[in-house]
């Protein structure tokens, strides 16, 4: 685990005298050098407390109770190579070198003389009144505003685990930039160009927002969320997504090299999709495809539990094909195609469209379909299987045959609808049976 330094006014002379007169009294306990990483990580310091452990400590039983210490001296520490080779010794003793190397592998905050050189900011109110350069800042908040501040005199910064860090706009952030204690990160309008790492926590949501200048290659695979809306990825030719991640791309820019097939939730919203021929999603994936440009013409999204078209042009899809039982929005969507088969939808909008190259449509048992303010329907129109047909604003001039299950649902699906010319008949038997009775009532 990580040990923050809490430590502003005691010296690595002082620390070292605590240490010997502990040792000397046979109470180098645990607790008692976990405290130690708490005031320190100087490697004078450090030397002097793995020694003393080492000494007293020749069997895994001994050792065993130091685990937590062996591990926290490399989580993201520094230390000497006399110190760490004695620490590895100790981890293999005590059966825990798998997760002894992989605490070392972290990326260090602490290097091997720190001692009290590190500020800890408690209030945001603290952070207009750093003084010096090269300053290192643990930010111990839950919530973290940083917005528009120069980071120019911070070297390294650690922020609180879990915490919620906002860094819209804010300038020359640290070329190593560990987030991966935060839940949520946002680097709105950052710019990215003097960063060489960067770390993100796992299941953690990352906002990039209109940032520029982002690294050639991401490794936003431990993330849950992540949203690149209004971003320029032209530099950009890797990025990899967390399996089943939700991924924004909302109005980005010189998209490619991208590999969405892993991904839950994918929005494409007025995205340029020219360089994106190969477009695959994930089984079940939800898809927003909303006023995209250019769609590829072998897209496929056959295998999506929800898809967006809306405000999209279809002239470029040679055939489109959804999944049974998907949901699939088609407003204001055009140049729909003549072969337009949504008979395997649950719910279908097409709301605001010109429906004159289609030449017939066909909805799935129980569906619910919005037709407002369509036009150009086809001239048999059968809805006598949907659970609900919004009919608002629309024009009915062209159809000439309506199918209804009954009365009732003529009555339901055409509320506020105007120039109803259309024949209509309805398919449910007690329906027809009531009406051929009335014909013969009449007669006689």
């Amino acid at each position: 685990m990580f040990v923050t330094i809490w430590n502003n006014n005691i010296s690595a002379i002082k620390i070292e005298d605590m240490i010997q007169r502990t040792r000397n009294n046979g109470e180098i306990t645990p607790e008692f050098a976990m405290e130690i990483l708490s005031l320190t990580n100087h490697r004078s310091n450090i030397k002097k407390l793995v020694n003393s452990i080492k000494d007293i400590c020749t069997t895994k039983e001994d050792i065993l109770p130091y685990k937590e210490f062996i591990l926290s001296c490399v989580d993201e520490r520094e230390v000497s190579g006399e110190v760490f080779d004695n620490l590895r010794e100790m981890a293999k003793i005590c059966g825990c070198e798998e997760e002894f190397d992989k605490a070392n592998d972290k990326p260090k905050f602490y290097e091997k003389f720190d001692c009290d050189n590190t500020i800890i900011v408690n209030y945001e109110k603290e952070i207009k009144a750093l003084k010096g350069e090269n300053l290192r800042v643990y930010f111990n908040l839950d919530s973290l505003r940083l917005m528009d501040e120069d980071l120019s005199k911070l070297r390294n910064i650690k922020f609180k685990d879990g915490a919620k860090v906002n860094l819209g706009a804010t300038r020359n952030l640290p070329e190593y930039l560990d987030l991966s204690m935060c839940d949520e990160v946002k680097l709105t309008y950052c710019d990215l160009s003097n960063v060489n790492g960067l770390k993100f926590k796992i299941r953690g949501r990352v906002y990039f927002d209109f940032a520029k200048n982002l690294p050639s290659n991401l490794d936003l695979s431990q993330c849950d969320v992540v949203d690149f809306y209004g971003c320029d990825l032209r530099n950009v030719w890797r990025i990899r997504f967390k399996d089943g991640a939700k991924v924004v791309l909302k109005n980005a820019k010189n998209l490619h090299h991208l590999d969405v097939s892993m991904c839950d939730e994918v929005d494409f919203y007025g995205c340029d999709l020219s360089n994106l021929k190969d477009l695959k999603f994930r089984e079940g994936a939800r898809v927003k495809l909303s006023d995209a440009k250019n769609l590829p013409e072998g897209l496929d999204i056959s295998m999506c539990d929800e898809v967006s078209l809306s405000f999209c042009d279809l002239s470029r899809i040679k055939e489109l094909k959804f999944k049974d039982g998907g949901n699939v929005d088609l407003t204001s969507t055009k140049n729909l195609p003549e072969g337009l088969d949504v008979s395997m939808c649950s719910k279908v909008d097409l709301d605001y469209c010109d429906l004159s190259p289609v030449k017939e449509l066909k909805f799935k048992d129980r569906a619910i379909v919005d037709l407002g303010h369509s036009k150009n329907l086809p001239e048999i129109l059968d809805v006598s299987m949907c659970d609900w047909v919004g009919f608002d604003c629309c024009d009915f001039s062209g159809v000439k045959k309506f199918k209804f299950k009954n009365s009732k649902q003529k009555k339901d699906f055409m509320k506020g609808t105007t120039n109803f010319k259309a024949k209509v008949q309805y398919t449910d038997k007690n329906s027809i049976m009531k009406k051929i009775s009335g014909i013969l009532d009449m007669e006689m």
